[in-house]
Formats: structure tokens, C-alpha cells, sequence
């Protein structure tokens, strides 16, 4: 009797890391999936001549549209903080800034979020 208890314990366990492998191949990564459902959040303030400094993000783990949006989003609901571009394929989010300090916030609000930040490059924009 334990032995069948066992199996189909195993079974319930294959049959869920099966479905999210699947999932993952098909582009939805379990954070909401597609990007379609996310509403995409402006920044406060869209003159880019407002901002004194570029970065390069390095943002680990995004797999889809709605990983981007989701980054996207969390760095313009920042003041001070303007998500240009996200790549989810160059793990990457290149971010205009109205100060050099900011990007320590953003870096953490990003990886607040469950998305690990490895590298930022800072510039004084030309």
C-alpha cells in the first residue's frame, strides 16, 4: 500500500514540473505570463533633457514580455527614474536618471521584485 502511495505522490510531482517546464518553452515564465495583462506605467516626468545620467542595468532571470513590463514599470514608478528600454534577451535595462544616487534605488526596487541586478554601469549623459 505505501508503495502506491509513494508512486503517486512521484506521479503528482512529474505531472507539475512537466506542465511548468512546458509553460516556461512556451514563454510564460509563472510571473503572470504574455505581458498582456500588466497595465505599463509611465514615468512622472518624459523630457529626457530632465535627466543627467544614463545606466546600464544587468537584470538577471526575466523570461518573458511580462518579466520587462514588470521591471519596467517598478523603475518609472520611481521618481527621478526612467526605464527607456528593457531586454529580457540582454538581460539588460538601459535607464535614464535625474541623479547619480538613484540608481542604488532602482537597483533595489528591482531586485525587490525578485529579479537580481549583477551590474550597473553609470554616465553622465553628453
Amino acid at each position: 500500500m505505501i508503495n502506491y502511495v509513494i508512486i503517486v505522490v512521484l506521479g503528482v510531482i512529474v505531472f507539475f514540473a512537466v506542465k511548468n517546464t512546458i509553460k516556461r518553452f512556451q514563454g510564460d515564465c509563472g510571473c503572470g505570463g504574455g505581458g498582456s495583462s500588466i497595465v505599463m506605467r509611465e514615468p512622472q516626468d518624459t523630457n529626457p533633457k530632465n535627466y543627467q545620467f544614463v545606466a546600464d542595468f544587468t537584470v538577471e532571470g526575466m523570461h518573458c514580455q511580462n518579466c520587462e513590463n514588470r521591471i519596467q514599470n517598478t523603475i518609472n514608478s520611481l521618481n527621478g527614474a526612467w526605464a527607456k528600454k528593457v531586454q529580457q534577451k540582454k538581460n539588460s535595462a538601459f535607464v535614464l536618471l535625474k541623479s547619480e544616487a538613484l540608481a542604488e534605488d532602482v537597483k533595489r526596487a528591482v531586485e525587490k521584485t525578485g529579479y537580481p541586478v549583477t551590474n550597473v554601469k553609470i554616465a553622465r549623459k553628453e
